[in-house]
């Protein structure tokens, strides 16, 4: 049987996947980095899972619209700023090309600037794709 614990922090949903360890996070159409934040701190305190859970972050419903490169820069930021999550693998579900390329903008800033290390980031365009992604590197991980 599968654990999950649910939560939502403002606008943003979360579950923790406990049988395959990892979080998803679904993001509405809009947030703001307080939402962001509010995460970091839930993932820092939580007891269910370690700080360096792998997460798959569901952002097909989000506008793009709004987000602009300063807004990338200041969540690079803040996630640079928690080192426990530099070597944490991420998948980002982007539902538009436009969210695509933004993710993709997102995921190549943060590995250039360091926040996080090469190959830890995948954009995927469904969320199957995305655990498939996050499944397939962690036994990569174990052949090793």
């Amino acid at each position: 049987m599968t654990s999950f614990l649910s939560k939502t922090v403002k606008t943003l949903s979360h579950r923790y996947d406990a049988e395959n360890g990892i979080l998803w996070v679904t993001t509405p159409q809009i947030f703001d980095l307080s939402d962001i934040e509010s995460l970091m701190t839930f993932l820092a305190e939580s007891s269910e899972h370690s700080m360096d859970v792998e997460t798959i972050w569901d952002l097909s419903e989000l506008d793009f619209g709004p987000i602009n490169r300063e807004m990338i820069e200041t969540m690079i930021s803040r996630r640079s700023e928690i080192s426990a999550r530099r070597e944490s693998r991420i998948a980002l579900v982007a539902g538009s090309d436009l969210g695509f390329g933004m993710c993709r903008m997102y995921q190549t800033m943060s590995e250039a600037k360091g926040a996080v290390s090469p190959g830890k980031i995948h954009v995927a365009r469904t969320k199957q794709e995305a655990f498939d992604w996050l499944i397939s590197q962690r036994d990569a991980a174990k052949a090793h």
